[in-house]
This record gives structure tokens, sequence and C-alpha cells, in this order.
């Protein structure tokens, strides 16, 4: 069983571990992975700010003179807004795919702010174009940096439970049976992940960068790492107790069963 065990947790070390190294060495190899779920977000984003009025128009002279003209322009501008509209799941596909293409100059604005996001101006098509481009590129660099970051927080708490399992597995070796908790809680967290990866890419990651599953999964470790540090410190005798009461419930369940 301690054997098993070991094995387990070795296979999960290395799992999580090569998982974890390749969000800083070959962060495309997840961009690439997550690229439906990109479009999808980027576009649902940069729709919403086509609605939105830059803060500059709100308040003070300039902006009402701003509001005005725009009044004046109120039917033209509302026509820009549909063609950028009606061609912007294609042109997300388009830029998408050039941003993940490694050798792209574009990347670039993925290492440094772009206010464009919150300043598209509608006064012609031919302006709006660039700027409309130039937020898509924003946008893609935002959420991507945000989608590494949950990533590697992911990986790497699996990373750090798999390793305390192996370090127990081998300071408390008697105490097999206990592990067995944090263990199949673990492999069954990792189980579940990776079925989602695997074939379900846009729900994974969809369900990685939402923060209500984020905490969800991290109450879920924060359990398991109690097990860990109960057999790790108090000789296992919380799990133990666990362990003893699950049994007799299964115990009383199954005798209560007829032949």
């Amino acid at each position: 069983m301690i054997s098993t065990l070991r094995i387990t947790a070795l296979i999960g070390l290395v799992i999580f571990g090569f998982s974890f190294a390749l969000t800083f060495l070959s962060p495309i190899h997840y961009e690439k992975a997550a690229r439906g779920f990109l479009e999808w977000k980027i576009e649902e984003q940069v729709r919403t700010r086509l609605d939105v009025m830059p803060d500059e128009m709100r308040n003070g002279r300039i902006a009402r003179f701003a509001r005005s003209m725009a009044e004046r322009h109120d039917t033209e501008i509302a026509g820009l807004r549909e063609q950028l509209r009606a061609g912007l799941k294609d042109k997300v596909a388009t830029i998408v795919g050039r941003m993940q293409d490694v050798s792209c100059e574009c990347r670039q604005v993925m290492t440094r702010a772009l206010n464009i996001v919150t300043r598209l101006q509608i006064s012609s098509l031919e302006r709006a174009e660039p700027q409309l481009r130039r937020m898509i590129e924003g946008q893609y660099g935002e959420i991507v940096a945000d989608l590494l970051r949950e990533l590697r927080i992911f990986t790497a708490t699996n990373l750090g439970a798999f390793a305390l399992l192996l370090g127990i597995s081998f300071a408390r070796p008697a105490h097999a049976k206990p592990l067995l908790v944090p263990a199949t809680l673990l492999v069954g967290a990792t189980v579940v992940a990776s079925a989602f990866y695997i074939f379900g890419q846009n729900w994974f990651f969809a369900l990685l960068y939402n923060d209500y599953v984020g905490f969800g999964y991290t109450a879920w470790l924060v359990i398991i790492y109690a097990f860990l540090l109960d057999i790790a410190l108090f000789q296992a005798r919380i799990t133990s107790f666990v362990l003893d009461a699950m049994t007799q419930v299964m115990g009383k369940v199954f005798s209560t069963i007829p032949c």
C-alpha cells in the first residue's frame, strides 16, 4: 500500500511539476490550448467596451461639447458601431491567431499596458479599426496574463500537495491507511481537472478563470492539506477518527441491505 502511495505521489509530482514549469518555459502552449476560450472572452469584453463611453467624455466642458457633437452624428456613430460588431468575431479570431505566432511583433503589446482599451473613439471607421485591433491585442495580453497566473497557482498548489504526500509517506510509513484519505481526494481532483483539460479545454480554462471556482478548489486543497498535516504532526488522530466514522457508517448501511 505504501509503495502505491509513493508511486502515485511521484506521478503527481512529475505531472504538475512539468505543467508548472511549462507556464514559464513555454506559455504559448497554454495560449494555444486556450484559444477558443480566449476568443470568446475577448469578444465578450470588447463588445462591452464598444457600448461604454470613455471616462473623459463624462464630465467637464470638453465632455459636454463632445456629447453634443456625438448627438449630432448619433445615427452615423451607431452605424459604425454596428459595422465593428458585425465583423468582430472574425476579427478576434484573426488577431488571436496572429498573437499566438511567437515570431509576431504584435506580442510585444503583452508586456505593456494599453490605455487604448478604454479610449475607443468612433468618429470614422478608418479611425476606429486600428483602435479596435489594438484593443483586441490589449485584451489578449491582459487575459493571458491573468490565465497564466491562475495556472501557476493551480499547478503549484497541486505540486506542493503531492510533494507533501510523498514526503509524509517516507516520514510516516506506518500511517499508510490514513494517507489514503488525502491521496484519494488529491487523485480525484487531478482526474477531474485532467478530464476537463483533455475533453473540454474551453470549460477547463473558463472554470479556472472564474474566481468562485478558484475559491472552491482552494477550499478543497485546504481540506487535503489539513489531512496531510494531521498525519505529519498529530499522528493521524483526526484522519483515523474520520476513517473509523466512515467505516461504521458504511457497515451500518450494508448491514441493512437484504441479501
